[in-house]
């Protein structure tokens, strides 16, 4: 569509995870910037479903993706 965006599953990115299962959580932060929520707003959402270690690599993966999109 015009406008629009789309990420392909073997597409390349230059953001470095703190671990590789975190991917899904990077494409997260890219598109969470496209949508009308508050970034607190998606961190609060992703601290309240992981443990505190988790929510600390998903939360840097997420930052990580934000930064890059």
């Amino acid at each position: 569509r015009p406008g629009g965006g789309l990420s392909a599953p073997d597409a390349r990115t230059s953001v470095v995870l703190p671990d590789k299962r975190s991917m899904n959580m990077a494409r997260l932060g890219v598109l969470g910037r496209h949508l009308p929520f508050p970034e607190e707003a998606w961190i609060a959402a992703i601290r309240a479903q992981f443990t505190e270690k988790a929510a600390a690599t998903n939360v840097a993966a997420f930052a990580s993706g934000r930064a890059a999109g």
